[in-house]
């Protein structure tokens, strides 16, 4: 499985955001009437304001790209993305993660995403990988939260990414706080302070609206 995500930052003048997020929510629904992915829409919680994210788990990112290439010429599609992009501050950032990892439950996409992204250099990446799928695992266990772990290079350069789903933000709340004045919590942070470093860290929680 991969998945899609396309991040977004609304211009926060009051006028741009009083349209910017219905039109994502046309755009969303419409994409999900007109074709066979289903596409969620992310508002952010904690991290940039105005930060809002579209996602999509596909098979293959070849197969999604050729099969939206009718879909993508029509007019009313331009025409979609044109309300989107008129109340944006900068241009969407598009990625595609590899899931190379899970823990727990996976299989629906949650209500509530908590997720860490880490940069790397390239001769790091196994090696932080492999620290990735034991933290997932260790934090599953510690808590009960199904987590995903997914790697990426293109447009991203070289990164690994671990995403926990909640049912809610109260539920992300009181799991996170108990996992992280755990003893066990502590000792895992530090045994893995030898490990990879990374050259950049970005952390953010967001809520799914649609």
């Amino acid at each position: 499985m991969k998945i899609w995500n396309r991040q977004l930052t609304l211009d926060t003048s009051a006028d741009a955001v009083g349209r910017g997020v219905p039109s994502l929510v046309a755009a969303c629904e419409y994409f999900n009437a007109n074709g066979d992915t289903r596409y969620s829409l992310w508002q952010g919680l904690l991290g940039p304001v105005g930060s809002l994210a579209v996602s999509a788990r596909i098979d293959s990112f070849g197969g999604w790209v050729d099969g939206n290439a009718e879909i993508l010429a029509r007019a009313d599609t331009q025409m979609v993305f044109a309300r989107v992009f008129e109340n944006l501050s900068g241009p969407p950032e598009d990625s595609v993660w590899n899931v190379v990892h899970g823990a727990g439950d996976v299989s629906e996409v949650p209500n509530v995403a908590a997720n860490v992204f880490n940069r790397y250099d390239m001769d790091q990446m196994p090696a932080a990988v492999a620290q990735a799928v034991d933290f997932a695992d260790f934090t599953h266990e510690l808590t009960g939260t199904a987590v995903t772990v997914s790697t990426s290079v293109w447009a991203t350069g070289p990164a690994v990414r671990m995403i926990w789903g909640y049912s809610s933000a109260t539920e992300f709340e009181q799991r996170t706080e108990a996992a992280m004045t755990s003893p066990e919590f502590a000792e895992k942070v530090a045994a893995n302070a030898s490990g990879p470093k990374a050259i950049e860290s970005q952390s953010a929680v967001g809520l799914r609206i649609l």
